[in-house]
């Protein structure tokens, strides 16, 4: 994900929205509890690699992201104002101009 984007996503996403990890002193899109039941799924799924198991961690992450930006944008707090070139949504503030 370009990093820009990824700064615009923070601002879109209230922290309210997000789980505190103190291991990493910030906040993060899964709980400890969504990450852990991820990473024993993928296992118990036959994924035992690090890779594949960083994928499927990505892809929950990911998941999750998209599924506060829709929270967010029924609620009406944020507007789409664009598409990337996979033809996904580019979220902006309803402040925006």
């Amino acid at each position: 994900m370009d990093e820009i984007y990824k700064q615009t996503l923070n601002k879109l996403i209230a922290a309210d929205d997000l789980n505190w990890c103190e291991i990493e002193k910030k906040y993060v899109a899964l709980s400890k509890e969504e990450l852990d039941a991820t990473l024993i799924n993928g296992v118990a799924d036959g994924f035992l690699n690090e890779n594949d198991l960083m994928k499927i961690v990505n892809w929950a992450t990911n998941a999750k992201v998209g599924q506060i930006l829709f929270k967010n944008y029924l609620e009406n707090k944020i507007k789409i104002v664009g598409f990337d070139n996979s033809g996904d949504p580019l979220f902006g503030s309803k402040d925006m101009e």
